[in-house]
């Protein structure tokens, strides 16, 4: 799958590492399996057959392109999927997504680090 970042900040927080350690402590293996997934796979379909991972959409009208979650003890990854026309059949907007831009990762503040 193709990777955009939202914006810069974002990108540089995903660069690396060191960054990751930094803004997630000792979360930042999760967040890194998060984003290994999503490198790895062809679209976000294969993403959600992990059993590691969780993906759901995210309600947006505001947006052109459709919005999803992808999780992980406690990680939440904000994508959207670039170029992919919205599909009430959920399966068929999976198989198509295989550009995605990064908007925001987040620890889920329901869950301890």
């Amino acid at each position: 799958m193709q990777i955009l970042y939202f914006n810069e900040a974002v990108r540089l927080v995903c660069a690396n590492l060191q960054a990751l350690r930094r803004a997630f402590g000792a979360a930042w293996e999760r967040v890194a399996h998060c984003l290994t997934v999503l490198f790895n796979a062809a679209n976000l379909a294969e993403v959600r057959q992990m059993a590691s991972v969780t993906v759901r959409r995210v309600a947006d009208t505001a947006s052109e392109f459709p919005r999803f979650v992808v999780g992980h003890g406690g990680v939440e990854v904000t994508l959207q999927a670039v170029g992919a026309a919205d599909d009430p059949d959920e399966l068929s907007l999976l198989q198509r997504v295989r550009v995605i831009a990064i908007e925001k990762v987040a620890m889920s503040a329901a869950i301890p680090v």
